[in-house]
């Protein structure tokens, strides 16, 4: 964390993306700036991060590109990061909408409309139906003890 970035460049070998990890974590607070060093033993440096920040996001975020990119021999911090961060953002997107849907019904409900009513009115295909009958939510005993 304490090298200076023109050290952190004379390195060639993958840890100088741990290096660089540290170093813009400790003078930027963030880590936001992915290394395109194209790494030689991805997985072994992804390990090493998840170990030394005990963030297992790093191991967890290289698994699922390995999924989805097996053929791909050049593999990148940038690569993997971004798609990290935008499956997350599509995942908090997700869940933004799911929980205003479930405002919106129970809303209706308030309004004395059935379930299948408010999600008619608001179009909810029933595939979202039943992922909200999961959540116990919208069942009769929990209506029962909001309303009394």
């Amino acid at each position: 964390a304490f090298l200076e970035e023109n050290e952190i460049n004379k390195f060639n070998s993958d840890f100088k993306m741990i290096a660089d990890y540290y170093y813009q974590k400790r003078n930027k607070g963030s880590y936001d700036e992915y290394s395109k060093q194209v790494l030689k033993y991805p997985h072994q440096a992804f390990c090493m991060l998840s170990v030394l920040t005990g963030d297992n996001s790093f191991e967890i975020a290289y698994n699922d590109y390995e999924e989805t990119h097996k053929d791909d021999k050049e593999v990148t911090m940038e690569k993997i990061l971004d798609t990290l961060m935008n499956k997350g953002r599509l995942e908090g997107e997700t869940r933004g909408r799911f929980e205003t849907l479930t405002k919106n019904l129970k809303s209706l409900i308030s309004k004395n409309h059935t379930f299948e009513e408010s999600c008619e009115l608001l179009d909810v295909d029933e595939e979202t139906k039943e992922k909200l009958l999961e959540t116990g939510e919208f069942s009769v005993d929990s209506f029962k003890q909001a309303f009394n």
